[in-house]
């Protein structure tokens, strides 16, 4: 056994304690790489400093009040840090555990790692990696803390403490939240296969979890509802929320599963069967006409006014013969996630939206998907058409089933993230090209128009042009027509669905050059850059400016006594409107004809649609 003694002007450099060595870094004194190994100890007195110890299993390294500690590593060894004592940019993993009573600044802790933060302890800009875990006790603060990757934790126990906002980094972390307060702090950066676990908040099959505006995420669970503040400037448009059973707790999941809608028809070996009457066991038919058994089936419902207005979750429709003539047979009802196999790639059909032959609904009374699980990721054919089968990607946990898989298979490990062919890439040049010929298909099939159909909203009414000539549309009102409110309605797009490479999310109705109102000796004149063109309307683009398909006009321009005409003078566009049919108006009846393509992994077999 030895006693170090580091005094006041002394500097210690590469120094090794064994088992039973003690180092004793005094005020004014200097510890630079100490390696403390089993049994060994170095204390870091008020006034000391150390930098760069390393702390192997069974090591240890204590800072007192006022004592500091710096870049030191944690591998299996423990830094206690007493109330005074602060440490920075500390590394723990392999074992090794940081306590803190008193400051920690900027520690990452890796897998196998844990930082411990107790009463009156401050922990800021700490970074818990995969496998790392920080538990922060009742009047412990964090300050900032991040999660970053697959298995971090961040644990935070009743009376813990959360200032500065919760940020994931990565997928694959958790939050785990103790008692039944909510942390105050913003949450950033929750994304598919992050988790919250409300380790305290029994599950309820009938609870609920809603984005609410302002992005607050409402978690009702028992009747009493639980409040989580999201990012205000993340966009969730693409995500729905889940609540699961885990341990006696409430898990809290999104994602964007894909999933067939009930009724859809799966090709097998008994023919053309509901996906809801499929069974496990059942052997449903691939692309490659191979019959395969089906291992799984994830299912998941939602009431309508779960899932109003949510298009993460809501359907996509494929009309019969949108891909090429019988393809597919009937409508095709999946979600927005669910991919499709189209020359040689696989397409989630939420890229493939538009707006003519391929759309997404806007409500439902009762929404039920179902997804189908092979041996491995596949493609099967569905309602005629080639679909995916369901691929583990962290994501079973949102089916209200997933429970079962593991009672069918407790030692089976399914390999995850595995595709059976490539996954189209948002803008890519494969994307664009597929689009653009589903576009050219939706226009022969007279799906598509440039007929804008502009007409006036009068109270409520609808009135037609008395006149058009050329790009000016000329409308006559009763003189009672100018008591209520008037708006430009036209037929709407967004450039983004059926523009092939267009990024462009808006709703365009018709570009307005400028509008003309003519009555009893009045005549009011107004340019596109007319500052009060708001409800309803784009910004200014220099020499029009797009309503959304229904633009308000002000008041104070219907302020006109007598008769009124208006003219809308519109600017020269080469737009395009889809005509959506009903989901009742396309013939399902038509037959797919069979030719020769390259399916998934190489082998030449049955055709995908050629687009």
């Amino acid at each position: 056994m030895t006693d170090y003694v580091v005094s006041s002007g002394v500097t210690s450099t590469g120094v090794t304690l064994g088992n039973s060595d003690n180092m004793f870094v005094l005020a004014g004194g200097i510890a630079v790489q100490t390696t403390v190994s089993s049994g060994g100890h170095e204390y870091v007195s008020s006034g000391g400093k150390a930098s760069g110890t390393a702390v192997d299993s069974g090591g240890s390294e204590v800072v007192s009040s006022g004592g500091t500690a710096s870049g030191s590593v944690l591998s299996g060894g423990v830094e206690i840090l007493f109330a005074g004592g602060v440490a920075s940019g500390t590394l723990v993993s392999g074992g090794g555990e940081q306590d803190v009573a008193g400051t920690a600044i900027s520690t990452t802790i890796g897998s196998g790692g844990v930082e411990f933060l107790s009463a009156g302890g401050v922990a800021s800009n700490t970074v818990v990696s995969s496998g790392g875990l920080l538990t922060v006790f009742s009047g412990g603060m964090a300050i900032a803390p991040t999660i970053s990757g697959s298995g971090a934790t961040l644990d935070l126990l009743s009376g813990a403490v959360v200032s500065g906002g919760i940020t994931y980094s990565g997928s694959g972390g958790q939050l785990q939240i103790a008692g039944s307060a909510m942390p105050s702090a913003t949450i950033s950066g929750f994304v598919a296969g992050d988790t919250i676990d409300l380790a305290s908040i029994a599950f309820d099959s009938g609870g609920t979890a809603d984005l609410t505006s302002g992005n607050v995420l409402q978690i009702t669970e028992g009747g009493t509802t639980y409040d989580l503040q999201l990012n205000t400037n993340e966009s969730f448009s693409g995500d729905f929320f889940h609540l699961t059973s885990a341990g006696g707790g409430t898990l809290v999941s999104e994602d964007n599963t894909p999933c067939f809608c009930r009724g859809t028809l799966i090709r097998s070996e008994r023919g053309e069967v509901p996906v809801e009457e499929l069974a496990i066991g059942d052997r449903v038919i691939t692309f490659s006409d191979a019959a395969r058994p089906i291992k799984w089936i994830g299912r998941r419902a939602y009431e309508g006014r779960l899932v109003a207005g949510n298009r993460a979750v809501l359907p996509i429709r494929v009309e019969a013969g949108a891909l090429e003539e019988g393809v597919p047979a009937h409508d095709l009802w999946v979600s927005p996630e669910h991919a499709l196999y189209i020359d040689e790639v696989l397409v989630p059909a939420r890229q493939l939206v538009n707006g003519a032959t391929i759309g997404q609904v806007e409500s439902v009374e009762r929404l039920e998907y179902f997804h189908i699980e092979l041996a491995a990721h596949d493609v099967i054919l569905a309602e005629g058409a080639p679909a995916e089968t369901f691929v583990d990607c962290d994501n079973r946990g949102m089916f209200q089933n997933s429970g079962e898989f593991a009672a069918l298979y407790p030692d089976d490990l399914p390999e995850r993230w595995e595709f059976c062919a490539p996954r189209v890439e948002p803008g890519s040049a494969e994307l664009n090209a597929i689009r653009a010929a589903l576009l050219a298909r939706a226009e022969a099939l007279g799906r598509v128009t440039s007929d804008p159909d502009l007409h006036l909203i009068a109270d409520g009414e609808i009135v037609r042009a008395q006149s058009i000539a050329g790009r000016i549309w000329r409308f006559a009102l009763p003189a009672s027509a100018g008591d209520g409110a008037l708006s430009i309605a036209s037929r709407s797009m967004v450039p983004a669905e059926t523009e092939a490479s267009s990024a462009d999310e808006r709703t365009l109705g018709v570009a307005v050059e400028r509008i003309i109102l003519c009555g009893a000796g009045v005549h009011i004149e107004i340019g596109h850059d007319y500052p009060a063109l708001a409800d309803g309307f784009h910004v200014d683009e220099g020499s029009h400016r797009w309503t959304n398909g229904q633009g308000s006009l002000p008041a104070p321009l219907l302020a006109v006594a007598g008769d009124l005409t208006v003219e809308i003078h519109l600017a020269e566009t080469e737009l395009r409107y889809p005509l959506y049919a009903p989901a009742d108006a396309t013939d399902g009846k038509k037959v797919r004809p069979a030719r020769t393509a390259r399916r998934p992994g190489g082998v030449m077999d049955r055709a995908a649609p050629q687009l």
